[in-house]
């Protein structure tokens, strides 16, 4: 699996400099899975586009960001307000376009 998908590395050149971007992308490529927790696997964009957010395109508040969300990536989740079972929508909202979790109900558009 690919550690950081196309659409962030799309929203993290658009956000950063072109001396931040290769920063930020690699923090967001260098976290790490939390051990026994499969949903990881599928939140993973979810959790860099909340970094993101919460960035506000700031790399000092990424670098920030990235080693809280490896305490509990949830709790970012919830900072950035894509918790909530209208995750996609509120992305979207924000400027990202993350295909729909495994196991996700989807809803129209």
């Amino acid at each position: 699996m690919e550690k950081v998908s196309r659409p962030i590395e799309a929203k993290v050149r658009e956000l950063f400099s072109v001396q931040d971007a290769p920063v930020a992308l690699a923090a967001l490529s260098e976290m790490k899975e939390p051990p026994c927790n499969s949903e990881w696997s599928t939140a993973r964009d979810r959790v860099q586009a909340a970094l993101l957010v919460l960035s506000g395109a700031r790399i000092d508040r990424l670098l920030k960001e990235v080693p809280v969300s490896q305490v509990d990536w949830r709790d970012t989740l919830t900072a950035a307000g894509l918790a909530g079972s209208d995750w996609s929508l509120v992305a979207r909202r924000l400027g990202f376009d993350l295909p729909q979790e495994r196991g996700a109900e989807r809803r129209p558009a």
